[in-house]
């Protein structure tokens, strides 16, 4: 823990106030799990990557007919289920969550994810949140702590030469734009998008935006993933004046 400590303060001194809570999870973690195994993969498992609906029946929901066809069909030869972003969403295929510690009603349910018949992997997208997402939907009614999990500037701030200059340094996948202008109280306030307008970067330099990231990933482990992809990891961290 010591070595975490040192490594999360270093990113970010702000972070030391997220110990106590970290370490509380682990102790947490590791009481439920004594002397669990690290030896989690090897080239003898194989897994299954699928959407939430890609199997779908008129008697059960998604997730409960995902279940049941790895349990009839292909359990003899599959060990881990990838499902990829299962949580409500507004587009990108789901990569556009408008709340990560849910699971889509449409889909199933969290106990429907935890009786899957092997063990799971789970879809960190923590890059990212819908505009439609309780948080962002805060900042833009005005609330200034909901925008501070975000990255915001002003109009008069981005209509700057040097704000323009910084913007072509940034490299990413994309042609849209890397803001998105937005108007709150009246006033236009650029958010930063790196994939699409609908998907708002997360401020991972804010403690209530990394609360809520870690406050998600340790609700995944109690759900009885043992497995995860993080979804878009070089474009998580932004240093502005940089290519990030």
């Amino acid at each position: 823990m010591s070595k975490l400590r040192t490594l999360l303060t270093d990113l970010n001194p702000e972070y030391e106030k997220l110990i106590s809570y970290i370490e509380g999870k682990i102790d947490s973690i590791n009481e439920s799990a004594p002397g669990k195994s690290k030896n989690l993969f090897s080239q003898k498992d194989t897994m299954l990557i699928t959407y939430a609906d890609n199997f779908s029946s008129p008697e059960k929901n998604n997730i409960q007919t995902l279940a049941e066809f790895i349990q009839k069909e292909i359990k003899a030869c599959t060990n881990i289920t990838h499902i990829l972003p299962f949580y409500p969403w507004t587009s990108d295929d789901g990569f556009s969550p408008t709340d990560y510690k849910k699971v889509k009603k449409e889909y199933g349910t969290w106990d429907d994810i935890e009786n899957l018949p092997t063990k799971k992997m789970i879809d960190c997208v923590f890059n990212h949140i819908s505009s439609q997402s309780d948080f962002f939907q805060r900042a833009l009614a005005g609330d200034q702590q909901a925008q501070d999990m975000f990255h915001m500037v002003s109009e008069e701030e981005y209509n700057t030469e040097e704000f323009q200059k910084n913007i072509k340094k940034v490299v990413r996948p994309r042609t849209s734009p890397l803001f998105t202008p937005y108007k709150i109280n009246g006033e236009t306030k650029y958010v930063w998008t790196t994939f699409s307008a609908d998907q708002i970067d997360t401020n991972l330099k804010n403690i209530d935006m990394m609360k809520y990231l870690l406050e998600t990933f340790f609700l995944y482990i109690e759900k009885g993933a043992q497995y995860f992809r993080v979804d878009a990891v070089p474009f998580m961290w932004k240093d502005w004046g940089t290519n990030c």
